[in-house]
């Protein structure tokens, strides 16, 4: 159609295309980017009768590239939005620069097309618009006018579906907050209540319902948030907490609702505070949060209590106690200690423990204090304490240190036990027990008086019968000096055989000093061996001695071991005394492990009747005995000297007749551990 009425007709469809574009922010208002763009491509399509249209539009809102396409069916089954960009791929390069009209194969169809390619955003950062007809005359002026303001529309259009996307999105993120704020506070055990700035409470939980008794939205509607305060407190609550809150923004501390019903006080640790319009800084409303302590001050009650009862019974035990800081700083000492020493706890806390104790004990008992604070092991040592009289007793010292889970160090607690009276007793029990060794030492002399006579009147008249000699000798005309003195030798021979009895029985009867020193033995058997030589033939008693050179020797005091074996032999002769047949005594040495170390062992074996079984463990009880004139000490007394060497001293039944004694001794230069 020619002529100005088809001039017309175009200038009217023109302005009909271009109203149409114009208005397509208006169907897209509230739509997302997907539909954005497909709107415009099939407003573009039908508008242009192109062969397709494409659109891809960059990332949205996070997601991959969006490609769209609109296409006829002239070629066949539509090409996928992919395989379109994808034959589009070169073409997409011309972005920025003007190729309206340029021919390209067809990626929808067969045959070539023209194209126009048009940026979406200033440098066609938002994506690309791509529209193809099959007509030669394709694109006009007025169609590639109409296609560029399309995509600035899209462009705008874009960009609010974008703006909206972040604000659904942001939207949806502060629902999600209050959704789980909600839930917190629906679920929350605290008591948590939101109020007018005049004190109106309009919100109160579900757990702040059930605290005070609370059933009805009502009910909360009408309190103020003073009256979840006890009667007694409201007054000061209204004069000082709330208006703290209002001038400071939040106020913190203890304070005591009610119940509703049964109007019971219930303690509770509350924070209040304004809740502000954070864009204009303005208060809006009051919250209070509230914790039940009821369960907690119960606990420190408790606590106190428990404090109260340990501190009075501190207070009352006889023992000395007290405590100090991780830095070994004493913090308290108990009535006792106080008065023994008459020391304040702050004087102890200025001069220390080691104030009252005496000066020869003071370094001894500072090195294992700081032993034992850098082990954070138990500290245990005696001392001498002074008293508020100035005298020193002697004291058990014991402490032990307090840690956590983790084991830090929180404090020590230490004890003074009292043992002057149990170390006066133990002395004199000692006192008593050398005693009555020496006694026991003299009845057994006594018994082997006739012996020694015997073995003291061989000797000497031996060195009389040799001293007459001796004297003819040299009374001779000729005194004959070789035989005199040949005689003479053996009177000093027999006059030191009569020292050795002389001396052995002297050294048995004196009192034992006390002081262990390193022994042999086997020199200590032998001296016993010679000094019942008298007795062992008195008897008809065999002696074996079966002594081991290899064993070591131990620290002990010689006299009480010779006790020891003086008795055992003399058990055994005695025990034999009935027996008509062969009486054979053995005393055996050997090296033997003690309590996992070296040892020595002494056996005295003999032949006699033997004793029961179940006699055995009683023989070495006081006052038991099994003979008709025994005073039943002697075995007693022997275990107590053993044991005191560290070791042990036990009897067994011989597989033939008679019984065996033995006693085991710790080696020269360790210290056995007791084990009966």
């Amino acid at each position: 159609m020619g002529g100005p009425t088809g001039e017309i007709n175009r200038l009217e469809g023109c302005v009909n295309d271009l109203t149409r574009v114009l208005a397509l922010p208006a169907a897209w208002v509230g739509r997302d980017a997907s539909r954005v763009v497909t709107v415009l491509l099939d407003t573009l399509f039908s508008m242009l009768r192109l062969e397709f249209a494409y659109a891809r539009v960059g990332e949205v809102d996070g997601e991959p590239p969006l490609e769209i396409v609109r296409a006829g069916a002239s070629g066949g089954a539509v090409a996928g939005p992919r395989a379109v960009g994808s034959a589009l791929a070169g073409c997409l390069e011309w972005r920025g620069a003007d190729h309206a009209g340029a021919r390209t194969p067809n990626p929808v169809g067969d045959g070539e097309v023209s194209i126009v390619l048009l940026g979406l955003g200033i440098e066609g950062e938002a994506g690309v618009l791509v529209a193809g007809s099959r007509r030669d005359d394709f694109p006009s002026n007025t169609e590639v006018l109409l296609l560029r303001v399309a995509a600035n529309q899209a462009e705008m259009g874009l960009r609010a579906a974008r703006l909206l996307g972040e604000h659904r999105r942001e939207r949806h993120l502060v629902d999600e907050d209050r959704r789980a704020l909600a839930a917190l506070v629906e679920h929350s055990s605290d008591f948590i209540a939101i109020a007018t700035l005049e004190g109106r409470v309009f919100f109160l939980n579900p757990a702040g319902q059930r605290l005070v008794g609370i059933r009805a939205e009502e009910q909360v509607r009408a309190t103020r948030i003073s009256d979840y305060i006890t009667k007694d407190d409201r007054e000061w609550f209204e004069a000082s907490v709330m208006p703290t809150v209002l001038r400071e923004g939040s106020w913190q501390g203890e304070a005591r609702f009610r119940h509703f019903h049964s109007g019971a006080a219930i303690p509770v640790l509350q924070d209040i505070f304004i809740i502000k319009d954070q864009s204009r800084d303005r208060p809006l409303s009051v919250a209070t949060i509230g914790r039940d302590i009821t369960d907690r001050m119960r606990a420190e009650q408790s606590v106190r209590e428990s404090e109260r009862r340990l501190r009075l019974q501190a207070e009352a035990i006889p023992h000395q106690i007290w405590t100090s800081l991780p830095d070994g700083t004493v913090d308290y000492c108990n009535r006792s200690f106080i008065d023994y020493t008459g020391l304040t706890v702050e004087a102890v806390q200025r001069f220390g423990l080691t104030a009252v104790v005496h000066p020869g004990d003071v370094e001894r008992v500072t090195s294992a204090w700081k032993e034992a604070r850098a082990r954070l092991a138990p500290y245990e040592v005696e001392k001498r304490l002074r008293g508020v009289d100035g005298r020193y007793r002697r004291f058990l010292s014991r402490a032990v240190p307090v840690c956590d889970e983790q084991g830090r160090l929180l404090h020590w607690i230490g004890t003074y036990t009292d043992v002057e009276d149990r170390k006066q007793a133990e002395d004199a029990l000692r006192d008593a027990q050398a005693a009555l060794g020496h006694v026991s030492r003299l009845t057994t002399m006594g018994e082997l008086a006739a012996t020694l006579a015997h073995e003291l009147n061989q000797p000497l008249t031996a060195v009389v019968a040799n001293g007459g000699a001796c004297l003819r000798w040299l009374d001779r005309a000729q005194p004959d000096i070789a035989e005199a003195m040949g005689a003479v030798r053996r009177m000093i021979r027999d006059a030191n055989r009569a020292a050795d009895v002389v001396g052995h029985a002297r050294a048995l009867v004196n009192r034992s000093t006390g002081e262990k020193t390193g022994l042999d033995l086997d020199e200590v058997i032998r001296e016993i061996t010679t000094l019942t030589q008298g007795e062992l033939l008195r008897h008809r008693v065999v002696l074996r001695e079966v002594l081991d050179r290899n064993v070591p020797p131990v620290l002990g005091d010689r006299i009480q071991l010779q006790q020891v074996l003086l008795n055992l032999v003399m058990n055994a002769i005695e025990a034999m005394a009935d027996i008509e047949e062969c009486r054979e005594l053995t005393i055996r040495s050997a090296p033997q492990e003690f309590d996992g170390g070296p040892g020595a062992l002494v056996a005295v074996h003999d032949t006699g009747a033997g004793i029961a079984p179940e006699n055995l463990n009683r023989l070495f009880d006081a006052f038991y005995t099994t003979k008709a004139d025994g005073l039943g000490l002697g075995l007693s007394i022997s275990r107590t000297i053993i044991e005191g060497h560290g070791g042990r001293l036990w009897a067994t039944t011989n597989a033939g007749p008679g019984t065996t004694f033995q006693f085991a001794l710790p080696a020269s230069g360790r210290k056995a551990v007791l084990s009966v």
